[in-house]
């Protein structure tokens, strides 16, 4: 029933090679991701792919009437061996413990490079070096 679900339609065409009463074998190969399956949130442990295939002659031919069908049906049960793994919750005491790891380090960090200086400017410090040295004072505009 396509209606329902997603169908696939698949037409090939037989050569005009074909002998009088010679089989054709027509075979179709698919893959079914498993976790596709759960994401259909599908309630039974069990999905079943149906496939169906018909035979159309052109009008040019005749068939005659030896009692094989034109059409077949196919039903294939998809169950899975394992349930797919629940993502596990994280308890809310880790999450806040590494958040406050997390916070300790970076003020480690912090704290070492103010240590080795790193957020000092040089050029900053020579200016207030040469302003010292210097007798200049500004005016003041009045």
């Amino acid at each position: 029933n396509c209606d329902t679900t997603q169908c696939v339609t698949i037409s090939c065409e037989i050569n005009d090679e074909l002998k009088d009463r010679e089989d054709v074998t027509v075979t179709v190969t698919a893959r079914i991701n498993e976790l596709a399956l759960y994401d259909l949130k599908i309630d039974e442990t069990e999905a079943v792919l149906v496939s169906s295939a018909e035979v159309q002659l052109p009008a040019t031919i005749m068939q005659p009437d030896d009692g094989r069908p034109d059409s077949a049906t196919v039903s294939t049960s998809l169950v899975p061996e394992t349930a797919p793994e629940q993502s596990a919750t994280i308890p809310i005491w880790i999450i806040i413990i590494a958040v406050v790891a997390g916070i300790l380090l970076l003020i480690i960090v912090i704290v070492v490079l103010v240590k080795c200086g790193f957020f000092n400017r040089k050029e900053k410090d020579e200016l207030e070096k040469l302003k010292r040295l210097s007798d200049f004072e500004p005016e003041l505009m009045g």
